[in-house]
């Protein structure tokens, strides 16, 4: 008997350590994570990645009801084109309460507007969005949005809220991922960055309705027609430098309703530099992709004729005064390995096309004729501007 009762104790003994095992296993797995603290949301839209920057800070010592204020990096004022006027927004505000397992709840709101007739903003819409999501890790959540829009005569009293009953404009569904911000490791210096603006002259070996292929002479002087704050400094190049453009045509060219002529190009740069005492060694490479539009004057009334009777037409900065294109590095060899860009080097261009003339054609025509037949094209030329940050490593 006192055996079988001993038998008895050791199993609930051990039936006890089992259990509480168990408990302390789910309550370690079920380890709740605090919401609080500053996050990098990024949320998946037609226009490319959205990323917010939201603060969550508790409002009480519980641990389940927090305020939220999160700010958008790229400002999202139209609703991806809808509201045209939309200029301005304030920050989403809200409260986030949570639930078992990690799970959370969120309702942010935010107030979009436009410059008024008077001194006071005109409300444009008003934003509604619901949240239900989990924490995945301590330092990472997950998930799915609903963003409900409102009209400002959807809020008759004028309190801020949509009134009661009040269907929503439309209502769009986001997902959405957040990580949390914690330190991070300090940088390595780098040597600042320098300005420069550089000049040349091309002509084009090749051109046509598919592209062009541009002969490139660098070491100009500064054109009396662009003028930068950078000074003329070509460090990383040095003196001697040479190279080519070639451009492929992208998409079809549209005419305004000023004969301005435009289409999109791409393409590749090349800039070599050479040797002091050899014009024919190259020392050193820079590759760099190109992302722009051609400009150009076809209005007949602008054109002017040479001496051998042929049409010459602008383009470039004679027509418009925005970059005519951006370049980007993608390639760096011998002396010039150690250039590092910084942000957007930027490309300007003044120049003439020589079209061939065709008789009995008016002129117009004759233009015209020659954006269809690439053998009307007799000689395209350039003056070009390079500008933008750099700097080189070791400095």
């Amino acid at each position: 008997m006192k055996t079988r009762t001993h038998i008895n104790q050791s199993f609930l003994v051990l039936l006890t350590a089992i259990v509480v095992c168990a408990l302390l296993a789910v309550t370690a797995h079920a380890e709740d994570w605090s919401l609080a603290g500053n996050w990098i949301v990024t949320v998946p839209a037609q226009t490319g990645q959205l990323i917010l920057v939201q603060s969550i800070l508790p409002q009480d010592e519980t641990g389940l009801r927090y305020t939220a204020l999160m700010r958008p990096a790229k400002p999202n004022y139209t609703f991806f084109g809808i509201f045209p006027d939309a200029e301005a927004a304030t920050p989403y505000t809200g409260l986030i309460e949570t639930g078992q397992e990690n799970t959370f709840a969120c309702t942010l709101q935010k107030y979009v507007m436009k410059q008024g007739q008077g001194p006071v903003a005109e409300l444009v819409y008003l934003e509604v969005a619901s949240v239900e999501g989990h924490l995945v890790d301590e330092n990472t959540m997950e998930g799915e949005a609903k963003v409900a829009v409102f009209s400002p005569e959807q809020d008759a009293d004028e309190d801020g809220f949509p009134d009661a009953g009040e269907e929503p404009l439309f209502c769009q569904g986001f997902s959405l991922t957040a990580k949390r911000q914690t330190m991070m490791p300090p940088y390595a210096l780098t040597p600042a960055p320098m300005p420069f603006c550089e000049y040349g002259t091309g002509v084009a070996l090749r051109f046509g309705a598919g592209g062009a292929l541009w002969d490139q002479v660098w070491g100009a002087e500064p054109w009396v027609w662009y003028r930068d704050t950078a000074p003329v400094n070509m460090q990383f190049l040095g003196e001697r430098a040479a190279g080519e453009l070639e451009t492929t045509t992208a998409g079809a060219p549209e005419i305004d309703e000023n004969m301005v002529l435009r289409f999109s190009f791409g393409g590749q740069m090349t800039i070599n530099a050479y040797a002091e005492d050899n014009p024919e060694e190259v020392t050193g490479q820079i590759v760099g992709d190109v992302d722009g539009v051609f400009v150009a004057d076809i209005h007949a009334g602008h054109a002017t004729i040479d001496d051998d009777g042929n049409i010459v037409i602008a383009f470039g900065a004679d027509v418009h005064d925005d970059p005519d294109a951006k370049i980007k590095i993608v390639e760096k060899t011998g002396v010039l390995a150690d250039v590092k860009q910084v942000g957007t080097w930027r490309w300007y261009v003044k120049g003439t096309l020589t079209i061939a003339r065709l008789p009995d054609t008016p002129v117009q025509d004759n233009i015209l004729a020659a954006l269809q037949n690439n053998d009307l094209l007799l000689h395209a030329e350039e003056a070009f501007v390079l500008t933008g940050w750099y700097y080189r490593n070791g400095q």
